[in-house]
């Protein structure tokens, strides 16, 4: 249950051209998706394989992707979010569409048809999130990779309330996390990472920053196996 449990798309109606994150973590995310690609191009490699373009999809997204700056012209980047215009801002798109996964949480994309899905600071929303999960497993390729990866910052009438009762420690949500990523799919390779920038020279700390890493198995698979 959520505080409020008004249509989510009166919420989110107006677009928000603001960052969730501060400059250091949306860094370091950029820098956890760059490690990823490279280790799936180096085991492709490694097998002989021609790397095929790589196509990404990016959920309950907005304006901004956090997707590495090489990746603009080189890669099918499909982003999903509730707000249309928000997405229409995003220069990393190349397909953007509207829609409220608390509506339907289906991913209207192919199965085995996407290499990376994300979602960033958004899990908390989601009143089915094995639903969507589930999903995102059906739509990744074997060997592909699941991102979720969040804060401590949210709009607290949006979440649900078993995020805000462990908001106030990350590990505590970690473990949400990984327990619904558990019970949704056949997950493989499910890893917590604290991505949470050092404090500055004046001893100030930004925005605590998590990511829950797992993979699409699959018979053979070497991208698995490398990850």
């Amino acid at each position: 249950r959520r505080t409020d449990e008004s249509d989510d798309a009166h919420k989110y109606a107006a677009p928000r051209l603001v960052h969730h994150l501060d400059a250091p973590a949306r860094e370091a995310l950029t820098e956890l998706y760059r490690c990823l690609l490279a280790s799936r191009a180096a085991a492709e490699a490694s097998g002989g394989e021609a790397v095929a373009p790589l196509a990404v999809l990016d959920t309950c997204s907005s304006w901004a992707s956090h997707l590495p700056a090489e990746l603009v012209g080189a890669a099918r980047v499909a982003v999903l979010g509730i707000n249309a215009a928000e997405l229409a801002a995003n220069p990393q798109a190349t397909e953007v569409l509207a829609r409220d996964l608390n509506v339907d949480p289906r991913l209207p994309y192919e199965c085995h048809s996407v290499d990376l899905v994300t979602n960033v600071a958004s899990i908390e929303y989601l009143v089915d999130p094995r639903a969507f999960l589930s999903e995102a497993y059906r739509v990744l390729r074997p060997g592909g990779v699941l991102v979720v990866a969040f804060s401590n910052r949210c709009f607290e009438e949006k979440a649900v309330s078993v995020w805000l009762h462990r908001i106030a420690v990350g590990a505590a949500l970690v473990d949400l996390v990984s327990t619904w990523l558990h019970f949704s799919a056949p997950w493989e390779h499910i890893t917590a990472i604290e991505l949470s920038p050092p404090a500055d020279g004046a001893g100030r700390r930004g925005d605590p920053l998590f990511a829950v890493v797992a993979v699409k198995g699959g018979v053979g698979d070497k991208r698995a196996r490398e990850l």
